[in-house]
């Protein structure tokens, strides 16, 4: 089984602009030969409307997880020093801090969703599970698959640009 990541296209202020249109659909060229059983988006309208694309041409419907939204970094709230630690351990997937979301709890939530679609969807056949997201998502999907160093290895890919994980079959 696959797992096929494609970071949402470009958008200015959450809504994608024509380019995001024109780059979504050109993905589609890279992923029509893939045999994708599902996919899957976050809840940011900017992946979602990347999905909708996507899933239309591929003849699929989308399904919206929570789990693999964008990591939540306001820290607008924090003073200088809290900010510091907090942008010193951005990447320590031990690192634990509720609001903003630490490493680990965004960790956390994107394994336990890579879990269960694996879980759901591996059955040792040659399909491929499409997830659509924020690029953070791509560090936090690499670090699954390849272990999570610290700190984990930064893994930004383009908008509508894709990476694909094999996953080793357990049936």
């Amino acid at each position: 089984m696959k797992i096929i990541f494609v970071r949402h296209a470009n958008d200015k202020n959450d809504k994608l602009t024509c380019l995001g249109v024109k780059q979504a659909k050109l993905v589609v060229e890279e992923l029509k030969y893939e045999n994708i059983c599902a996919v899957y988006s976050s809840p940011m309208r900017r992946t979602f409307d990347t999905a909708k694309i996507i899933a239309h041409k591929l003849n699929h419907d989308i399904l919206i997880d929570s789990r693999i939204a964008e990591r939540e970094l306001d820290k607008s709230h924090m003073t200088d020093n809290q900010i510091k630690e907090f942008d010193d351990n951005y990447l320590n997937s031990k690192y634990s801090h509720f609001n903003p979301e630490g490493c680990k709890e965004f960790l956390d939530r994107v394994y336990s969703f890579l879990d269960e679609i694996i879980a759901k969807h591996d059955d040792g056949s040659n399909i491929s599970v499409l997830v659509v997201g924020h690029s953070s998502l791509s560090y936090a999907i690499y670090s699954y698959f390849y272990g999570a160093s610290n700190p984990l290895v930064w893994t930004r890919v383009g908008n509508a640009s894709k990476l694909a994980f094999e996953t080793k079959s357990i049936k």
